[in-house]
């Protein structure tokens, strides 16, 4: 359930940011719903990074969690200045989407990344940045209100009786 949530407030942190949707309010989770024509934003989950200790408690949160973050458009200068207003995020603190984090920390990806956001060959310009979430605390949902994206359906019951396997979301299969 964590990966669901930090990404669901990743999406909702980024578009809370007057830089970034002065320029797009397309920002995408995992996948591009459409046929990309004009500048947008894409990320996925790049990996975690897990401080273990001898009396550290089982199902513990990450100490941090890093994403892809992809700045993608047809006018170069629109996509760097996309990427300069995700930069400028950096060292952020406090809310995050409807949690709370520590740190965000935002650094240029490696040289052997391949873009991922991208449908084809189309000379589409794309600017690529780590970003790592530090210390990240999920905040309180309401089951009434919607995600942000329609990208984690759940399940039509809503019983807590309801937790098999078959009733639960990928990343929230229970530990056996």
């Amino acid at each position: 359930m964590a990966s669901t949530v930090i990404a669901e407030d990743l999406l909702a942190f980024l578009l809370a940011q007057a830089t970034i949707t002065a320029l797009t309010t397309r920002v995408h989770w995992n996948h591009v719903p459409e046929e990309p024509t004009d500048l947008y934003m894409w990320f996925a989950r790049a990996g975690t990074d897990q401080d273990r200790t001898l009396d550290q408690a089982q199902g513990e949160l990450p100490r941090s969690v890093s994403f892809d973050v992809e700045c993608i458009g047809t006018d170069p200068s629109n996509v760097v200045d996309l990427a300069e207003a995700v930069q400028g995020l950096d060292c952020a603190k406090g809310t995050f989407g409807s949690g709370t984090c520590q740190l965000v920390l935002i650094g240029d990806e490696s040289d052997e990344y391949v873009p991922r956001g991208v449908y084809s060959d189309e000379g589409l310009h794309v600017q690529v940045l780590r970003l790592e979430v530090i210390g990240y605390a999920p905040g309180t949902r309401s089951s009434s209100s919607p995600a942000p994206t329609s990208s984690s359906s759940s399940s039509s019951s809503s019983s807590p009786e309801s937790s098999s396997p078959s009733s639960v979301a990928p990343d929230e299969y229970p530990v056996i």
